[in-house]
């Protein structure tokens, strides 16, 4: 079973930005939708709806960080 938890919408929220406000990436959005199937037809949020939120691993910023110099300039 996956951990969960819930997050409520504010009014003019998406998917996108709540996933950038609970995972810091709006990649995460199709977690929530996966999720979420009964609230997937709605684009903007009225405000006081409530996600349910898998609880998922998030890689350490320097996992994901852009090298400061590009590998062939090494």
């Amino acid at each position: 079973m996956i951990p969960m938890t819930t997050y409520t919408c504010g009014a003019g929220d998406t998917f996108d930005n709540a996933a950038f406000e609970i995972y810091g990436d709006e990649k995460y959005a199709a977690f929530l939708l996966q999720f979420n199937p009964a609230l997937c037809g709605k684009l903007v949020f009225e405000g006081g709806e409530k996600l349910a939120v898998p609880i998922v691993d998030i890689p350490d910023d320097d996992e994901r960080a852009v090298p400061a110099v590009a590998p062939w300039r090494q």
